[in-house]
């Protein structure tokens, strides 16, 4: 599947740490129903809390990196380990995700109608939950992690 558009990165190096993301569209069909994928590295000094709005997508979160940990949406002292890719349904309240200040992954937003085509389940079973995406795709899900973590860079 090629991309609408080339790849874009943007980097940023300081004293408190460094990042790296690379964003493409999708291909023009989905572009309906899924927006712009993001490739992320991350290694912070400064940080490991980051609180996450509600949005009006279903993220999915392909995390290669260390495990990352998922506040229960409102509660800031209720955290569940995410040590595989995991889905977050819509969610009324904020959310705060913990990392260990290294990160690095893929994210992909679905509207909520490219989530439920793409799932094949009703958007109200996800919503205000985080799942992780195996429980959800099975071996589907898992072959696409082990393809992430075998493309060379951001353009594969």
């Amino acid at each position: 599947m090629r991309s609408d558009e080339a790849l874009r990165v943007t980097r940023h190096e300081s004293a408190l740490g460094e990042w790296e993301l690379a964003y493409r569209r999708p291909a023009a069909a989905l572009q309906p129903f899924v927006y712009p994928y993001c490739g992320y590295t991350e290694a912070s000094t400064a940080f490991t809390d980051r609180r996450e709005v509600p949005g009006l997508f279903v993220p999915v979160i392909i995390n290669l990196g260390p495990p990352i940990d998922v506040s229960e949406a409102g509660a800031a002292d209720v955290f569940h380990r995410r040590e595989s890719p995991f889905v977050a349904g819509m969610h009324g309240r904020h959310t705060i995700v913990r990392t260990p200040g290294e990160q690095y992954g893929v994210q992909l937003n679905l509207s909520p109608v490219g989530a439920r085509i793409f799932f094949g389940i009703p958007m109200n079973e996800l919503a205000n939950r985080v799942v992780d995406l195996s429980d959800i795709l099975g071996a589907e899900g898992e072959a696409l992690v082990e393809r992430l973590r075998e493309a060379p860079g951001w353009p594969e």
